[in-house]
């Protein structure tokens, strides 16, 4: 609550599995099963966590955390 006299906004952005290049190592059996903890059934893409943080500014709030697991954790 320090910041929230001086106007400044805090956020946190949790992404589960982004497929990104850093899981390019991974075998398609592997990424299928990282896939597959997601309800949606695959990985975020990076361009939807970016989203999710161009977003995160206009919210008229003083702290968020914003979870971008595609309903892992409602599992």
């Amino acid at each position: 609550m320090d910041y929230a006299r001086t106007g400044r906004r805090i956020h946190t952005v949790e992404p589960a599995y982004v497929d990104t290049p850093l899981l390019k190592d991974r075998t398609a059996d592997e990424r299928q099963s990282i896939a597959q903890m997601h309800a949606m059934g695959r990985m975020a893409r990076p361009q939807e966590i970016a989203e999710i943080v161009a977003f995160c500014p206009s919210i008229f709030h003083h702290w968020a955390n914003v979870r971008v697991n595609g309903g892992s954790s409602a599992r």
